[in-house]
């Protein structure tokens, strides 16, 4: 069970991959401009849920109550996030995770994470 809109928030360095999903012209798929941060909260407050990477979007969407799945590479999801039933982290087995460092030289523990694996979290959150 999918949510019948999608929208897209991005940021500065997203540009590439925002002009990919443009030209891919999918359905339902509603990409928002640049914004400040309380259009951004505005925004949120009206989202069923949020499916980000350990960033300010994703805090700010946990502290206006909405579900939440953080998707965690390096930093650690036991400090940076508070789970419970509608916050859900995701992380990869990588050996070297957590290690508390925002960037990786290499990110595979973010792209270890599945796309099947989010989705069937977003089914649990969305029921």
């Amino acid at each position: 069970m999918y949510p019948k809109k999608v929208v897209l928030l991005w940021g500065p360095g997203d540009e590439e991959t925002i002009q990919y999903i443009k030209e891919k012209k999918l359905p339902n798929i509603f990409i928002i401009p640049s914004l400040n941060i309380r259009e951004l909260s505005s925004i949120l407050n009206f989202a069923s849920i949020l499916v980000s990477n350990d960033n300010g979007v994703r805090h700010i969407a946990q502290a206006l109550s909405v579900k939440t799945i953080g998707l965690f590479g390096p930093t650690n999801e036991k400090a940076w996030m508070k789970q419970d039933k509608n916050n859900i982290a995701l992380t990869s087995p990588a050996s070297c995770r957590p290690y508390d460092k925002t960037r990786c030289r290499d990110n595979f523990c973010l792209k270890d994470i599945s796309a099947d694996s989010v989705a069937k979290k977003i089914d649990e959150l969305l029921l």
